[in-house]
């Protein structure tokens, strides 16, 4: 017995896969559903409902696939606009990606004050660290590098005079 069936299937050239169903009925008659899949539409969310056939063996060999050629040819074409829309979507991405990239530039510099006041208050604590180790001559050192704070002048004189106290103390001792 020799068929044209897959030749047939072959000619209507539907990308994706086929699922066929075939139950036989109690009078005679067939149940055939067919079903066009895309795996890349069925990732969109798209699924199609299966063709449904309910005849007899006779009118299916005669009438199958020419009732089955207009639905398949716009499968197709659900099938070619989903996948253009796909890359459609994928090039917007990019080009919205690479516009809302940031051009490149120099990071920004914190402002001269704030790093000056930073390192003001790093110096600060090396030297009261210093201080509780009872090491003035290295705090007092630290403390002449400071002059460039007029601000804090009279603070850091006021420091200075208690650490070089307390380094004749030590002295003396």
């Amino acid at each position: 017995m020799k068929t044209n069936f897959f030749k047939i299937i072959n000619h209507l050239k539907s990308p994706g896969s086929w699922t066929i169903h075939i139950s036989p009925l109690t009078d005679g008659k067939l149940i055939v559903s067919v079903l066009l899949s895309d795996p890349g539409s069925e990732k969109e969310g798209i699924s199609l409902s299966p063709m449904i056939f309910n005849e007899s063996p006779e009118m299916l060999d005669e009438h199958l696939f020419s009732r089955l050629m207009e639905p398949v040819a716009q499968i197709n074409e659900i099938f070619v606009n989903v996948s253009l829309m796909q890359e459609h979507i994928e090039n917007a991405k990019k080009l919205l990606k690479e516009k809302s990239k940031p051009a490149k530039a120099d990071p920004p510099k914190p402002e001269e004050g704030v790093v000056n006041k930073q390192k003001y208050e790093e110096s600060m604590k090396k030297i009261a660290e210093l201080n509780g180790l009872c090491k003035y001559n290295d705090a007092l050192s630290l403390l002449n590098d400071l002059t460039d704070y007029p601000d804090k002048l009279s603070e850091l004189d006021k420091l200075r005079m208690e650490l070089e106290a307390k380094n004749k103390q030590l002295y003396l001792l």
